[in-house]
């Protein structure tokens, strides 16, 4: 991690607070994953797995290993937040088709997340952050749940790797990052307003029982005949492994001209890569990227070569991204740009 990062907290041997910090949990073992998924079994169910979707690399291995190693009867869904890229939308229905599994497409019908993106993205000067991911952390779970619990589903077999996840180290840099009180300021921009009413409308569209359509959290599954398991909390997590194995059984491919086969399934992950290097000076890859040398499952060279391609073209994409895919005119994208 580079020392532009705040809040890392190098210590005398150079070595920053996320590398100290870093504990790489057990795995449970192949065993215990299938009797967690023997357990919720039903045989008189159409479907009696749930693997939710995205076209990325480990979520269609998670339906591969659902399908042909587990041998589940399989639904997969995947929440359309409307910024799909292109490879991810053939990447599911490929994989999907050739293993004789259905796949559900879920989107708001209003095209309240597009509307919720725009919004927030109109709202960074004052917000002093483009926060592009909310709404979509909020429609996953809220999809998932609700067919989970529409399709009476028992079983939910995620595809996130813990040697990818940033969720519990972004919020340690946000908060050390000096002006964040400024985003106070986003109560005097109309576009706040109208944004928070989209999510609400957004919520209400997607309510999971149970839960408020008021809360800022993302939502919770409270039916306990539904379990949820991690794969990759059970089985080992090798991506060049997972890639080789996609790619020849489903087809699998990445964008050409991506340097990595992380993150190619949303097209507004270029801005949050951009937001990263403004506010951190390094990508939000580079946090992820800090786990995964800690836990061997990349080199530094390799993290090295990743960053310096994604530092040299953080900016090539976003000019295009505001004006086409989310819609804001020249002068709104020059203002974002000045950030």
């Amino acid at each position: 991690m580079p020392d532009t990062v705040p809040g890392l907290g190098f210590d005398d041997r150079s070595v920053c607070g996320y590398c100290n910090d870093y504990r790489e949990g057990e795995l449970l073992g192949e065993s215990a994953l299938k009797e967690a998924v023997n357990s919720h079994k039903n045989n008189n169910l159409h479907w009696d797995c749930f693997i939710p979707l995205s076209g990325g690399r480990d979520s269609t291995y998670a339906l591969y290993y659902a399908a042909k190693v587990l041998k589940r009867k399989v639904l997969a869904v995947s929440f359309d937040n409307e910024f799909h890229t292109p490879i991810a939308r053939k990447n599911m229905e490929t994989a999907c088709c050739r293993l004789g599994v259905e796949l559900k497409l879920i989107v708001s019908k209003k095209g309240y997340f597009k509307k919720i993106v725009r919004e927030t993205i109109r709202c960074a000067p004052s917000l002093k952050q483009l926060s592009v991911c909310r709404a979509c952390d909020i429609g996953i779970k809220s999809v998932v749940f609700r067919t989970a619990l529409k399709h009476k589903i028992p079983l939910i077999i995620w595809g996130e790797s813990q040697y990818e996840r940033t969720m519990d180290m972004t919020p340690r840099a946000l908060t050390a990052l000096q002006g964040l009180r400024s985003r106070y300021w986003k109560l005097l921009s109309p576009r706040f307003y109208l944004g928070e009413l989209y999510m609400l409308l957004f919520k209400k569209e997607f309510r999971v029982p149970g839960n408020s359509i008021f809360s800022n959290r993302t939502p919770l599954l409270r039916d306990p005949s539904i379990k949820q398991v991690r794969l990759y909390d059970y089985i080992p997590w090798d991506r060049n492994e997972i890639k080789q194995v996609i790619q020849k059984e489903l087809g699998w491919e990445k964008p050409e001209d991506s340097v990595t086969t992380w993150k190619i399934d949303c097209s507004l992950y270029p801005l949050v890569n951009y937001e990263f290097f403004k506010l951190f000076g390094c990508s939000k890859d580079c946090f992820g990227y800090s786990r995964m040398i800690n836990s061997g499952r990349i080199t530094r060279e390799e993290a090295l070569t990743q960053e310096q391609y994604l530092a040299e073209h953080f900016e090539d994409q976003i000019p295009d991204l505001l004006r086409k895919n989310i819609g804001l005119s020249e002068k709104a994208t020059k203002r974002i740009l000045s950030l």
